[in-house]
């Protein structure tokens, strides 16, 4: 996104691309269910205690966790603790105003948040994921044995083309790629859990939907994708936050 030549703007995207394919996402499947249980278990806490959700916290810690794992194969921690880590959600809200109004003053971005220095004394407002990311990359280096996940689809690409992607470019996609795509699953699943609620009609439907093909056997007990993808109802819901 950042990229402002239009020849390697597309040159980036061809080597970035495969670590997006949906066949590529789906192996992360049996992770992220891990993620989905203790979020569960969670909410089950939380129930039983009788103390309010919120549910726009919760949903963030959930997607970052999740985009955690697809992307470098480790979770943030996040539903686990129970809490924003190091603000670093919250933080990136305040990042919107800051970027707005920086993006046009270059010049004084480089002597603030673009300064190496704030990163290295972890000053950064999201530093807790910029951390797990650093982390990541150079665990990789020294461990062969990991999972085909997103990050190790383009150490294989820089593998194959040093020219076409640096070490810097892998590192800003993998950190571009969870901040933007946990926002957007976050903020999808409280759009659907709440135009649900509002329209109690449309939420009887899609249980309805869910539980006649539990009883046909359809269903694993933890809904896997291929599954979900057979709910034309429930599709409809998801698809219609979009």
């Amino acid at each position: 996104m950042s990229e402002l030549d239009p020849g390697r703007h597309i040159q980036k995207a061809r080597s970035l691309s495969a670590g997006f394919s949906l066949s590529n996402i789906t192996k992360a499947e049996p992770y992220i269910d891990n993620v989905l249980r203790l979020f569960k278990s969670r909410f089950d806490e939380l129930s039983d205690s009788g103390a309010p959700v919120e549910f726009q916290q919760w949903f963030s810690y959930f997607a970052f966790d999740v985009l955690g794992e697809v992307t470098f194969s480790k979770s943030f921690g996040f539903v686990q603790s129970g809490s924003d880590i190091r603000n670093a959600i919250a933080n990136t809200g305040s990042l919107v105003y800051y970027i707005s109004i920086m993006g046009n003053y270059i010049w004084f971005h480089n002597l603030t948040l673009g300064n190496p220095l704030f990163s290295r004394l972890g000053l950064q407002p999201n530093s807790h994921i910029f951390d797990t990311c650093l982390l990541a990359v150079e665990n990789r280096k020294n461990n062969p044995e990991v999972r085909h996940d997103m990050m190790q689809r383009w150490l294989d690409a820089r593998a194959s083309h040093p020219d076409r992607l640096s070490e810097n470019d892998i590192f800003g996609a993998a950190v571009a790629n969870i901040g933007a795509g946990a926002e957007t699953v976050s903020a999808t699943a409280q759009a659907v859990l709440y135009y649900l609620l509002r329209h109690p009609e449309y939420m009887k439907r899609v249980q309805s939907e869910i539980d006649a093909a539990q009883a046909r056997g359809e269903l694993s007990s933890l809904i896997q994708y291929h599954e979900a993808a057979k709910l034309p109802f429930l599709q409809a819901c998801v698809s219609s936050q979009y």
